[in-house]
């Protein structure tokens, strides 16, 4: 391998390949024509091979078990791959030399699960340097769960305008928008979990049109939600609000025929208005101080079964009144989660026509009476936990 001669070579793909030392072989920095490099799970270890840097055709380029301290001159790269390694440092080393670039080519950076410090790109003060902005190609930035901070202002995105996948959650980052920021990408994927962008609820989340998943889990909020956000929530198919203070009673959706209509995008909607989308997967409203009754968000959407909601999770919450008796309108509940909220009554026996349950919470409420017989239909169900009643 160390007399190696393929210079015309255009993809070179090691992956999994653990056989070739501890290290990155220098020749592999020879191959001045390759456009896609994958040196992922090879348990690397040590910086690059300084010629590296002079592979400007690279296109693509996965790592793991290395440490990149710099990528200057590769202004050609569409794709950087470092998640899931155990990198640490600053990401200014990561990017040093990308804002140089005259043009740069980058679409999609990648580096999730690491121990990353400082800020993004080159600069090192307390905010998030506007230069990321310069990366206008850019399509997908995956920099969650690692140890960023500062602060991230609109302006940093402003000319992101292809931005279709935001995935940053795991971090400690404030988000300081202006008040009347629209942003200039409309993103299928939001990931901001750990953020701050309370305590007003993000006014700028129903411009996103094109939102399929959004998770801004712990992020401050305590506020309602304002009435132009529910259009958005009809369209999701993730969707997780969880461990906020978000406030307001859980009910009907207006009409979703005026969903287009005119609405003061500041006024707030004191009832948290939802009835599911049929493409509706995944809700996580838990840990969160909504009230009342769920009856309408679960009765009032006519008697088509929904077809798509297999995790519901409203436990922890102000929640009352009694458990609704509609249930067999829910036929893909997986799982149902409504524990520490002050439901009273009985369990309804449309519970038990769910066949595909494997998880029933309602622990600590003030529920009464007896078990319904309809229970012993739920042949799927595994976990049921009723203490504290």
């Amino acid at each position: 391998m160390n007399k190696i001669n393929f210079t015309s070579l255009g993809i070179l793909d090691l992956s999994y390949y653990n056989h070739i030392g501890s290290s990155i072989p220098g020749w592999v920095a020879n191959l001045n024509h390759l456009v896609f490099l994958d040196l992922s799970e090879c348990l690397f270890e040590g910086p690059l091979p300084s010629g590296l840097k002079n592979m400007t055709s690279l296109r693509t380029i996965n790592f793991r078990g290395v440490y990149p301290t710099s990528l200057e001159k590769l202004c050609k790269l569409k794709t950087i791959d470092l998640s899931y390694n155990e990198f640490s440092g600053e990401v200014a080393d990561i990017f040093k030399g990308f804002s140089r670039c005259k043009s740069n080519e980058l679409k999609t950076f990648h580096s999730c699960g690491n121990h990353l410090l400082g800020r993004l790109l080159y600069e090192f003060n307390g905010t998030l340097p506007e230069s990321l902005g310069r990366l206008v190609k850019l399509e997908g930035l995956f920099i969650s769960n690692n140890s960023l901070e500062g602060v991230v202002s609109d302006v940093h995105f402003a000319n992101l305008t292809r931005l279709c996948n935001l995935d940053a959650g795991g971090n400690s980052l404030t988000l300081n928008a202006s008040k009347n920021w629209v942003p200039s990408f409309q993103v299928e994927r939001l990931i901001l979990d750990s953020w701050k962008l309370g305590p007003q609820f993000p006014l700028w989340l129903p411009s996103q049109m094109k939102l399929a998943a959004l998770s801004i889990a712990n992020t401050r909020i305590s506020d309602s939600i304002p009435t132009l956000f529910w259009p958005i929530l009809l369209k999701l198919n993730y969707a997780n609000l969880s461990r906020n203070e978000i406030h307001g009673e859980i009910s009907r959706l207006p009409n979703v025929e005026d969903e287009h209509a005119t609405i003061d995008k500041f006024q707030p909607l004191q009832r948290f208005a939802t009835t599911y989308p049929p493409n509706l997967n995944w809700l996580d409203l838990s840990n969160n101080s909504f009230s009342r009754s769920i009856y309408h968000m679960l009765c009032d959407k006519g008697k088509e079964p929904n077809i798509g909601l297999s995790y519901l999770n409203m436990g922890n919450n102000c929640l009352s009144g009694k458990i609704p008796d509609c249930w067999k309108q829910w036929q893909s509940h997986v799982i149902i989660k409504l524990e520490n909220n002050n439901l009273e009554g009985s369990i309804p026996s449309s519970i038990g026509l769910l066949p595909n349950l494997k998880s029933l919470h309602l622990r600590h409420n003030k529920l009464t009476g007896e078990l319904p017989q309809t229970l012993r239909y739920c042949s799927s169900l595994l976990i049921i936990a009723l203490g504290e009643n």
